[in-house]
């Protein structure tokens, strides 16, 4: 009985061979070797360079330059006091530091700076949430209280790409 059913099954294999063949080929999965396409109709996508050690360098201070003005002005409105100057600074700094950790997301940076920027574009974007709670803050006490990203990886790495990129320290030269 054993015998019966294998051969059942042998006869209907080449049918379903066929049939499977004819699948494949109809769906385009046949193993025959593709037409050859003309070169010319087919240009590849241009493949993406590392900027130069000056690219990245105008390309960082771009980046980050609007955002550390907005961070000198508000140090300084925080020093003496004025609540309302800071208030209206928030915002714009949220603004910028989402628009500076994008354009350090985008750049093709060079190997020596490549893992410092990404260092310092992840703390632009762990210290939205807290700026966002420093612009709902109504003193600057509120202000003061909130509790920021450890900047100590940030203000390194910084300091390194600057350095490799031929860049001043400070944090406004340059800008």
């Amino acid at each position: 009985m054993v015998a019966v059913t294998l051969t059942r099954v042998l006869r209907l294999h080449p049918l379903f061979a066929v049939a499977a063949l004819v699948a494949a080929t109809v769906c385009g999965c046949s193993t025959a070797e593709p037409s050859p396409t003309p070169s010319a109709s087919v240009k590849p996508s241009p493949t993406p360079t590392t900027m130069t050690e000056s690219e990245a360098a105008a390309a960082y201070l771009s980046a980050v330059c609007p955002t550390n003005k907005l961070l000198s002005q508000l140090n300084e409105a925080v020093t003496k006091g004025d609540f309302p100057t800071a208030h209206a600074l928030f915002p714009q700094l949220v603004a910028g530091e989402v628009s500076a950790a994008k354009a350090l997301d985008a750049g093709r940076w060079p190997i020596t700076v490549k893992a410092d920027v990404k260092t310092i574009r992840d703390f632009y974007f762990a210290s939205i949430v807290p700026d966002q709670q420093a612009a709902a803050a109504t003193s600057l006490d509120e202000m003061n209280a909130i509790v920021y990203p450890d900047a100590t990886a940030s203000n390194a790495a910084s300091q390194r790409a600057r350095a490799r990129l031929g860049l001043s320290p400070s944090q406004l030269v340059g800008c």
